[in-house]
């Protein structure tokens, strides 16, 4: 009995473990655009929809990865200017099997560049990761 209580803990704390990302619940402070002439600025927000609540989106950039994102969190990302691709993976094994969006742009000198990453259900027992850049305005 008492292996079964250990068992069912230790379940119980991956599957929170895999529910939280590196990101963070504050929304970031937004910095105004030439603030920072040497840098770009990228601000990654996921969307709170419960649908695949249970896991986390990986960002990557350049192919390197940034961080995750949980339900609602946020991340900012400090880069030098020019071309770069964005991408998103399943962070966790939640997610495992699912696609992921790919943005490609150019980044310039002390821009901002403002990002929504959500779960989209492409198909019955299909779905992937989505991830579509917006303004300043519209990032929530």
């Amino acid at each position: 009995m008492n292996k079964v209580i250990k068992l069912s803990i230790l379940i119980l704390l991956l599957f929170l473990y895999s529910c939280a990302g590196s990101g963070t619940k504050l929304k970031p402070k937004i910095r105004s655009a030439g603030e920072d002439k040497n840098y770009s600025y990228f601000y990654f927000s996921r969307d709170k929809n419960l649908l695949a609540s249970g896991g986390t989106i990986e960002i990557l950039f350049n192919g390197k990865s940034i961080g995750t994102l949980g339900i609602g969190e946020y991340l900012v990302h400090k880069s030098q200017p020019g071309r770069y691709t964005l991408h998103t993976d399943s962070g966790n094994l939640a997610g495992f099997g699912m696609g992921g969006g790919r943005v490609k742009g150019s980044a310039k000198a002390g821009g901002n560049y403002f990002f929504l990453v959500s779960y989209k259900q492409s198909g019955l027992f299909t779905a992937e990761w989505d991830i579509v850049e917006v303004t300043k305005n519209s990032f929530k």
